[in-house]
């Protein structure tokens, strides 16, 4: 048996960050995006000591231990499945968090399209927020095969805020829609481009 090694911090940290530890088999299987702080990076190859980056992707502790385990749930887990997996998360993954912290939990998610096909789950849902985010022109389309119990093309634990404000160059009505109790820092006019402080925001400081 070859002995395990440590991966080298520049790789370590090049896959943590191009996968958001995200684990690249929930994303592929199930459309999961959500963060597994609990996961693992796994070599593709099966060899502990080959760091190479393309060898190496982020998975959960469950998808780690299935791929690894060489049993009758892990014969389909192939390398080349698993490289695009990850190849789809390293794409999507911009998307998937709106790119633009505004402040400490509050996420901006903008010009992005959440699009899942799920068979036979319990729960199913193309996009779901945990955590207060401001939403600009995003789409949540959901495809249920089989039988789910709960499906939910959006769903958010948060209350959720929508508002029309004026442009103050352009005066063209501007769509604001948050998670949350706390409005966005700065909303921008889809017209004329235009960044200007929301006035809730504004009085706080």
């Amino acid at each position: 048996m070859t002995d395990r090694t440590k991966v080298p911090e520049h790789n370590e940290t090049e896959v943590l960050v191009r996968s958001g530890r995200r684990c690249c088999y929930c994303y592929g299987l199930n459309g999961d995006a959500s963060v597994k702080q609990h996961g693992q990076i796994a070599h593709l190859d099966h060899q502990p000591t080959n760091h190479d980056f393309d060898n190496l992707a982020y998975m959960c502790l469950d998808h780690h231990s299935e791929y690894d385990g060489g049993g009758k749930q892990s014969k389909h887990m192939t390398i080349p499945e698993a490289k695009r997996y990850r190849e789809n998360l390293y794409h999507d993954l911009p998307n998937l968090t709106g790119g633009l912290r505004t402040s400490p939990g509050e996420f901006r998610i903008r010009d992005s399209k959440f699009n899942a096909v799920v068979e036979n789950a319990d729960e199913a849902y193309a996009m779901q927020v945990t955590e207060p985010a401001i939403l600009e022109n995003v789409e949540a389309n959901l495809k249920v095969l089989g039988k789910s119990k709960i499906a939910a093309a959006f769903s958010t634990n948060q209350p959720l805020n929508s508002e029309l404000l004026s442009c103050p160059k352009c005066s063209a009505w501007v769509p604001c829609v948050f998670t949350g109790k706390a409005p966005p820092l700065e909303v921008t006019c889809p017209k004329c481009g235009t960044s200007f402080p929301h006035t809730d925001r504004e009085k706080e400081t």
